[in-house]
């Protein structure tokens, strides 16, 4: 096999838009590897429309539509070549990386440059602390349940038993619980309630509404987890303690445990690489650097909860980035940016200083907050000086901020340590 100059590690919207930029702006050999065994990422896994249309400009694709456009796009590039069903095993200085191919064998790749598009996984049951028995199939999420209609398989979960009422609760609500839900009510589940951390439901305020008002499910929001009871072979339900103080028990044979986004960076933090140490998701400069020498990275594994049309906008600035910097060398990215009181996430975690935002590179700081908002402020501060400050009104923990870097970059000038700040002006739900 050829050694490519660039290796894009994940086909998702991401890694397949980089691609497709890479190969318009370069000549490289440029190889894709995805260890599914068809390219597309988890937008292959959805039949409800709205995927891409940032990226495309149309609404009605589906998400397996979606990914079908995007692998059709490459499929025309001479010089792009798609791998699936490889694994990126180890990765080091040179880039290096060793990958794992069912036709190949173990395999090592030094390219030039490497990219990470590995995307972003829904968060087990260990990090939300959810303790008690582990009976069989109890513990579901989004990826199982989409991934079990996706492959045909019978309409049929393991454990479902004939004419056997079988009860979901649902853990979350973004837009990708109410998915979740859909695919729920395809495998014959019926879902009786939703829970909900935060003060508010995390997707727009409509669903909620709906839910509780024409399909008659209740959503506990505000609500902790207290403890999960059955025995070993069944479960029997959870208890709930809502903000009020008031415990319920919610009786179920399954939990969903949906959102709760983890970057999926696992190989590449076990080489050094620095990530997010609440969401895992990689740090990386404004012209999506990681803190490793020709290893780069982009889409939701450094911003987390970004949706398949932006993810794909995303990687096609990278693509662009990267093919500039193969041919000239970009500017230097030396403030470094972290996440203060109330910031979950934010990226890029390294600035350019002061002179404007380049052409090319990441166009918009992105930042998640740690909680539900009310009345929130959004500040850009260097020890105890505001450099940049902006009034949000209320804000989710899962909404995407963003703040334009030609707005901040010119006063980010001498500096070489910032703080992102959002102090609540008001009280969440008041």
């Amino acid at each position: 096999m050829r050694r490519p100059d660039v290796l894009i590690v994940g086909g998702g919207p991401a890694g397949l838009a980089a691609a497709l930029e890479l190969a318009k702006n370069s000549r490289r050999e440029i190889l894709v590897i995805d260890r599914d065994e068809e390219a597309g990422g988890l937008p292959r896994y959805c039949g409800h429309p709205g995927f891409g249309w940032e990226y495309t400009g149309l609404f009605h694709h589906t998400g397996r539509r979606f990914a079908a456009f995007m692998v059709n796009k490459i499929a025309g590039r001479p010089n792009i070549r798609l791998m699936t069903r490889t694994t990126l095993l180890e990765l080091a200085e040179g880039p290096r990386a060793v990958l794992l191919n069912p036709e190949q064998g173990l395999f090592e790749c030094r390219p030039q440059a490497l990219l990470l598009a590995t995307g972003i996984r829904e968060a087990p049951r260990a990090p939300r602390m959810l303790g008690g028995n582990r009976p069989p199939h109890a513990f579901l999420n989004t990826g199982h349940l989409q991934g079990w209609l996706t492959r045909d398989l019978p309409r049929k979960l393991p454990g479902q038993a004939a004419g056997a009422p079988d009860r979901a609760v649902i853990l979350g609500t973004e837009w990708v619980s109410f998915s979740a839900w859909l695919s729920a009510l395809r495998l014959g589940l019926t879902v009786t309630a939703f829970v909900e951390t935060e003060s508010r439901v995390q997707a727009p305020a409509v669903f909620g509404w709906g839910l509780a008002n024409l399909l008659r499910v209740p959503v506990h929001t505000g609500a902790v987890i207290e403890s999960v009871e059955g025995s070993p072979r069944a479960l029997a339900g959870l208890w709930i303690r809502a903000a009020s103080g008031l415990k319920r028990f919610l009786p179920c044979s399954r939990l969903i445990m949906t959102g709760c986004w983890r970057g999926d960076a696992a190989v590449a933090e076990s080489a050094g690489l620095a990530v997010n140490p609440v969401t895992r998701c990689l740090a990386v400069d404004q012209f999506f650097r990681c803190d490793m020498d020709g290893v780069w990275a982009v889409g939701n594994v450094i911003q987390p909860l970004l949706d398949s049309g932006r993810s794909a906008r995303l990687g096609r600035q990278a693509g662009a980035t990267l093919a500039r910097s193969l041919t000239s060398p970009l500017p230097e990215a030396s403030v470094r940016l972290t996440a203060g009181a109330g910031v979950l996430s934010v990226s890029p975690a390294r600035l350019a200083d002061g002179k404007g935002p380049p052409k090319t590179g990441l166009a918009k700081l992105h930042l998640r907050a740690a909680g539900d908002l009310a009345g929130a402020r959004l500040s850009i501060r260097a020890g105890d000086d505001i450099v940049w400050e902006r009034h949000l009104g209320a804000v989710k923990a899962s909404d995407n901020i963003f703040v334009p870097l030609k707005d901040l970059s010119p006063r980010l000038s001498g500096l070489t340590e910032a703080e992102a700040r959002l102090i609540e002006e008001r009280k969440s739900g008041a």
